[in-house]
């Protein structure tokens, strides 16, 4: 498929302009691999920050952890997740370290430093059952746009793979089986809430719509036209889930989703550029815990 832009590409550029996104990966140090917690999960991290920002600010933790939208239909505008692009440059994590990004989605720069004093108090604190602790030897912050120009040349035959577990669900029944439609309307649907929220004066008053596709601008429908349009092989995956402890049930849940992956023989085209979006944003259910990121992966690599 020659990548050639469509004429949506400029307004999908243009709307999602306002979403700002700041990243920073934190890389902690245990001195010893023996030191690292068994349970090390980002459930359980997102927990002892959450509990750190908790004591240290209840106004700011109200913020961050319930979002706006209402109590029926939230929207954090936060993720933790594994970082693998740290993993990745390189090449292999020393023993007893381990490193995480947390992103921030249309919030103010200024929240970062009661977000990081939270970080040194879990660390202080301790993770896990036995309460190891830590310290933070290295960070890396990132101010971006929410669409990644690296994902733009997709022309050749590609892999969209979710490692990690996604949720997408519909009126209660989960999605085992998404078509690249699906994935790019949850793209969307997310995308339009950040926007609102990025445009939004007074967040304690915006109540999102919870009816799919309420958000979506005119050209929504030509990309999703364009994703049908689109060679692709069927989806390719198994049930995969989350385990978390609820503080509220007292108990833990098992978040359920499906890993796998969608493979298109002639590329992806300029719809690579929602994609790389989504890798920033994730979708579906339980993204705070790192799920619902996709990977464009070259076919030979998959």
């Amino acid at each position: 498929m020659k990548c050639e832009k469509s004429k949506w590409l400029d307004d999908f550029l243009k709307w999602t302009a306002p979403i700002e996104v700041h990243t920073r990966v934190l890389v902690f140090d245990f001195g010893d691999e023996e030191n690292v917690p068994q349970d090390w999960a980002i459930p359980m991290l997102r927990g002892a920050w959450g509990n750190a920002l908790h004591i240290l600010d209840r106004t700011v933790y109200d913020e961050i952890f319930e979002g706006p939208g209402g109590k029926t239909n939230r929207l954090p505008l936060y993720l933790v997740r594994d970082d693998l692009d740290h993993a990745a440059r390189t090449r292999k994590t020393p023993p007893g370290m381990r490193s995480i990004q947390w992103t921030l989605f249309c919030q103010s720069p200024a929240l970062d430093e009661i977000f990081f004093r939270a970080w040194e108090t879990a660390c202080r604190n301790g993770f896990g059952e036995h309460r190891n602790t830590c310290s933070i030897v290295h960070t890396e912050t990132f101010a971006s746009q929410i669409c990644d120009p690296a994902f733009f040349e997709a022309a050749r035959p590609c892999r969209v793979v979710f490692p990690h577990p996604l949720r997408l669900i519909r009126k209660g029944v989960l999605n085992q089986k998404p078509t690249l439609y699906d994935i790019v309307q949850a793209i969307l649907n997310r995308l339009a809430c950040f926007r609102t929220a990025a445009l939004c004066e007074n967040r304690k008053e915006l109540i999102l719509p919870a009816v799919h596709g309420t958000l979506l601008p005119e050209f929504a429908r030509e990309i999703l036209a364009f994703a049908q349009t689109l060679p692709a092989e069927p989806w390719h995956g198994m049930k995969h889930g989350l385990r978390r402890y609820s503080g509220r049930q007292k108990s833990e849940i098992r978040l359920n989703g499906t890993s796998g992956y969608l493979t298109f023989p002639a590329g992806l085209g300029p719809l690579a550029a929602v994609l790389g979006a989504a890798s920033v944003s994730h979708i579906g259910k339980g993204t705070v815990y790192g799920m619902g990121r996709p990977f464009l992966l070259p076919l030979e690599d998959g």
